[in-house]
């Protein structure tokens, strides 16, 4: 992936350039940001593939940028950047889920090939979850028998309100499939990872609803 978007974190000008330079070289778009809270807002302004950043900041840690970034974006691949004195304290950070640390000061072949690795593992976990989306829908659409020109019609609504995130209302009469159609709809939607909330209106008093 060397069109991937790296955002690079550091309080020091001089690691940012430097690493900025490395990456770019390899064809990485790079933007960087010398604040915790820079790399909040550069976050929130647009999405990166991977995260390098320092552990120790003087406005917010590495861990904390960390927690801001994979609540944005689960997929987010986030490596440390720490000092002798703080692989300790990187080591337990990747208990919560940071891809991995780089001790400083920076080898930029290590550096690369950390980036490279963590590139595939992302891309074949995409592979993964889309490979499951697609075993489940096809599931979905097995349950639904018959080839009539009714029956194309609505699975042809199904193909394409699937990937929009509008909401659908689903009518027709008991026992004509509207839960199979719903399931459907989650099974081939980029939501089909998350669970699918059922509720039974009809339990639910008219003014609630």
């Amino acid at each position: 992936m060397p069109d991937a978007k790296i955002l690079v974190v550091d309080d020091e000008r001089d690691q940012c350039a430097m690493l900025e330079r490395i990456l770019k070289l390899e064809g990485y778009q790079v933007a960087s940001a010398t604040s915790g809270q820079e790399a909040v807002a550069a976050l929130e302004a647009k999405p990166f593939d991977v995260v390098l950043c320092d552990l120790r900041m003087p406005d917010l840690s590495g861990v904390q940028v960390f927690e801001q970034a994979r609540a944005r974006s689960p997929e987010i691949v986030f490596i440390i950047l720490t000092a002798y004195g703080t692989v300790e304290s990187a080591v337990e950070a990747m208990k919560g889920g940071i891809y991995d640390y780089i001790e400083k000061p920076i080898n930029a072949d290590k550096l690369v090939r950390v980036i490279q690795h963590a590139l595939e593992t992302q891309r074949l976990k995409r592979e993964n979850v889309a490979l499951r989306q697609q075993i489940t829908a096809t599931r979905e659409y097995e349950k639904i028998v018959g080839s009539s020109k009714a029956i194309r019609h609505v699975l042809e609504c199904v193909s394409t309100v699937a990937g929009t995130g509008a909401t659908v209302l689903i009518q027709g009469e008991s026992g004509t499939g509207k839960e199979l159609v719903a399931n459907l709809i989650h099974a081939s939607s980029p939501r089909a990872s998350k669970p699918l909330i059922k509720l039974n209106c009809a339990a639910i008093p008219e003014a609630l609803l």
